[in-house]
């Protein structure tokens, strides 16, 4: 079953699997990637999110400048 759902993924004897780019790896929930985003965001729901918002704006800023760069190339 694929799911996202860090209650799944703890049930007894579970079995997880990771798509990486050399292939399927077994992972503990524990190493997920959803797991640690789901951890630091209810360790601080605030603090996750105003950084979030500061990588968006980041982001968008960088792409921003790379088409204002590409206009003139």
């Amino acid at each position: 079953m694929a799911t996202h759902s860090p209650i799944l993924m703890a049930l007894p004897n579970a079995r997880l699997l990771e798509i990486k780019r050399h292939g399927i790896a077994e992972t503990t929930l524990e190493e997920t990637q959803h797991f640690k985003l789901f951890r630091e965001f209810i360790q601080s729901p605030s603090e996750f999110v105003a950084d979030a918002f500061h990588e968006m704006k980041a982001s968008r800023e960088a792409d921003q400048s790379d088409q204002d760069g590409n206009l003139f190339e």
